[in-house]
């Protein structure tokens, strides 16, 4: 049998190609073939939660913006509501989370947000241009700590709860917390320890602290802060919004300890509160108490943003950073006030209108389900004392007795306060011939007074004290 040879050269390019998918059929069964997409992955894989999780070299760019800012509204875009659930639905984390797990942080940060603007005051948030936003999407040491906090503290911000212990912190929380800390630990010791999202971090641990009322380690973290913004070269070398989350933990640090505090936000000077609302100062009848000259300042300037909060005739909403300017530049100037010495009599009724100032002012700092506010250990028992002073019997002094008694009873008193507060309550509307809410709410008016935040709770107060 003579030998055939097969003679490649007479084979033209579509025979090739049917020889070759034939080959290929052989080799290629069962099994199957996938092939990577030619368009450009829109989103990329995120990292999973591991006890490896690093962060990704991003730049933060954000920059200090101007500390007093005119009351401007939204734009059309901001003013968009983001369904529940989807505020992080296009935002690269770095660690990866479910969708239960955004939308709790979404429900979370919705609450954070109404406690410290209230939407009865302020414009929603842009959370396109938050720097908290940008903080999570580039840092997992906040994030983490983040997390942590929605999981631990919701139900508190809820109202569902009154405190919230340690021991009652979910595993899950613990676990992001131990991440936060080990990031955020290793980032102090390297080049990163002076960047904003460390800051941020160190604030949200801080705030951890804070909430389960442990403020000797929330102190600690303070003094940290307190470190690195002075070698940042002071507060204003920061985002505005981060510096007032600064400052909103070290006034709180303060009032619980009642010890000053450790730094100044310079955001806001007493003649630009009421530039700010383009009107003249408000004086109450805080003044018929003649107080010192830096106490009347400070009294007026809160008795300015009181009736422009009850304005009936306002149209516009406090930008939310102008509405915290005010809130943090109020509190530091109480905090920081020292009273003239003089006569004793007079001093005792200065510092009873001097705390009772700073207890109503604290009805602005943090609301939990709208029910209540944080108790400050310090300022309850120091303006309890104040209030049992001999300046109290004087029938001159009722009105501003009443109003004190019910400042405290709304902010700083507690159900164990209620044997000695209601009699108290009951005393001076009696001593003013008052014997229901709509004349007390009269005499309340009369001082700095903010209708939709206090009025609710002052009612159901006086309820207590009617039928006590």
């Amino acid at each position: 049998m003579p030998f055939q040879f097969i003679d490649n050269s007479a084979i033209d390019r579509r025979s090739r190609k049917l020889i070759r998918s034939h080959v290929m059929k052989g080799i290629n069964k069962g099994r199957t073939i996938s092939r990577p997409s030619k368009k450009q992955p829109i989103r990329q894989r995120v990292t999973p939660v591991t006890p490896d999780t690093e962060l990704f070299d991003y730049t933060c760019i954000s920059g200090p913006s101007s500390v007093v800012e005119q009351i401007s509204g939204p734009s059309m875009l901001s003013s968009i509501a983001t369904p529940v659930g989807r505020r992080f639905s296009s935002v690269r984390l770095p660690i990866e989370l479910g969708p239960y797990a955004r939308s709790r942080l979404t429900q979370f940060l919705q609450l954070v947000d109404e406690s410290l603007y209230p939407p009865e005051f302020c414009y929603q948030p842009d959370y396109a241009t938050s720097v908290y936003v940008e903080f999570m999407s580039i840092d997992a040491a906040f994030l983490h700590c983040t997390i942590a906090l929605s999981t631990s503290f919701i139900d508190l911000f809820l109202g569902n709860q009154e405190v919230i212990s340690r021991s009652a912190i979910p595993p899950e929380a613990l676990m992001h917390i131990a991440h936060a800390f080990r990031l955020t630990n290793g980032k102090l010791s390297s080049h990163e320890a002076l960047n904003n999202h460390t800051l941020a971090a160190v604030v949200c641990l801080s705030l951890h602290e804070q909430l389960l009322r442990d403020y000797t380690t929330g102190r600690i973290h303070l003094a940290g802060l307190a470190k690195i913004v002075g070698l940042r070269g002071g507060l204003l070398q920061l985002p505005r919004e981060l510096a007032q989350k600064i400052c909103r933990c070290d006034i709180d640090v303060a009032l619980h300890d009642g010890t000053p505090p450790l730094l100044r936000y310079p955001g806001l000077s007493g003649d630009q509160v009421y530039a700010t609302f383009g009107s003249t100062r408000k004086h109450s009848r805080l003044a018929d108490l003649h107080p010192d000259s830096a106490l009347g300042c400070i009294a007026a300037d809160i008795s300015t943003v009181a009736d422009f909060l009850n304005s009936e005739t306002r149209h516009r909403k406090l930008d939310p950073l102008t509405y915290q300017d005010l809130v943090v530049d109020l509190g530091y100037r109480l905090l920081e006030y020292r009273p003239p010495c003089g006569d004793e009599s007079l001093d005792t009724l200065h510092e009873a209108l001097h705390l009772a100032l700073t207890a109503f002012m604290t009805t602005f700092i943090m609301h939990f389900g709208h029910q209540r506010q944080i108790r400050f250990d310090s300022l309850s028992i120091r303006l309890k004392d104040a209030l049992h002073k001999p300046w109290t019997s004087e029938p001159a002094n009722r009105p501003f007795l009443l109003w004190a008694l019910v400042v405290g009873g709304i902010s700083e008193f507690d159900l164990g306060d209620y044997d000695w507060l209601l009699p108290e309550i009951r005393r001076a509307a009696d001593g003013l011939g008052i014997y229901d809410w709509e004349s007390v709410r009269v005499v309340m008016l009369q001082y700095p007074w903010v209708k939709v935040l206090h009025d609710d709770q002052a009612k159901r107060l006086w309820g207590s004290a009617s039928s006590f």
